[in-house]
């Protein structure tokens, strides 16, 4: 089901990356230039949000002038990881399982991403739901 939402592959393509897989014992995934690497004997679900997550890196790098910068501040780097869950995480398909109250295990599942893009997704909505929140108060205080 989330590979119809977004196929991480087609955007590395686009973007002009190629993508290696090697022999990684603790790390996911890294990219060198223009190379995504990722750990070859990870679950389909892991290699499409680490391949996801390196796509959106590369992105806000080129985007930001930082095309060599290998480490990120906390901040931007939850920044990153939400704008990760937004891509591999369909809202419409993501509210249907929420209003059905399917397990966090049978999300992973059904949507194809581990549980850490799971609750990075869920913070993103928390925070989006804090500010129009605050927004409507702001409105009616004025």
């Amino acid at each position: 089901m989330g590979n119809e939402y977004y196929n991480p592959e087609e955007e590395a393509k686009y973007l002009g990356l190629k993508i290696s897989f090697i022999k990684l014992k603790k790390l996911n995934s890294f990219i060198l230039e223009k190379i995504i690497y990722l750990r070859e004997n990870m679950n389909k679900a892991e290699k499409r949000c680490s391949l996801t997550y390196e796509v959106v890196k590369y992105a806000w790098n080129k985007y930001n002038h930082f095309e060599q910068a290998g480490w990120h501040s906390k901040n931007v780097e939850n920044i990153i990881k939400q704008q990760t869950a937004r891509k591999l995480i369909s809202p419409v398909e993501f509210d249907k399982l929420y209003q059905n109250k399917v397990s966090f295990d049978e999300m992973e599942e059904e949507l194809e991403v581990t549980k850490e893009y799971l609750l990075h997704y869920l913070n993103y909505c928390k925070t989006i739901n804090l500010i129009e929140n605050k927004k409507l108060t702001y409105s009616l205080t004025r």
